[in-house]
């Protein structure tokens, strides 16, 4: 039996780690957490879940994964700075989980004249050098 995550939320830092949600279950939580083994305590106004050795794998649903994802498609009418690396970590991270089938960058839909595909991620290479493997040859030109 599985069940969607997003019907959680974290519990806060002071009080352990775990999901939780607002108020009292619902039959389906109710029959999830008796499936699982998954012990339960009311804080306030919440309900908190205490996993205890479960194989998460097994108590969610899988996630849904797109056609396409755009994960780094900087305004190249402007320069490139740090900011636009923690988009390319994000675009990297959202890559090995796996969420996409095709993942893509849209670049040079802004600017007039030729742009070299590989000429905007020069300088994100030299920052991350060989660690850097997002597929720069699957960029799209607009």
């Amino acid at each position: 039996m599985k069940v969607d995550v997003n019907q959680f939320k974290e519990i806060p830092s002071p009080h352990g780690v775990g999901l939780c949600v607002y108020g009292g279950m619902s039959d389906e939580i109710k029959a999830w957490t008796e499936y699982h083994d998954i012990k339960t305590e009311f804080h306030g106004r919440f309900t908190n879940f205490l996993f205890d050795g479960q194989d998460l794998d097994n108590c969610f649903n899988e996630g849904k994964v797109y056609d396409y994802v755009d994960g780094f498609s900087p305004n190249l009418n402007k320069h490139l700075h740090l900011g636009h690396a923690s988009n390319f970590v994000i675009a990297k991270a959202l890559q090995n989980m796996g969420i996409g089938k095709k993942y893509i960058a849209n670049l040079g839909d802004t600017v007039t004249g030729a742009v070299d595909k590989f000429e905007p991620h020069s300088p994100h290479e030299a920052i991350a050098g060989s660690s850097c493997t997002y597929p720069s040859a699957d960029v799209v030109k607009s």
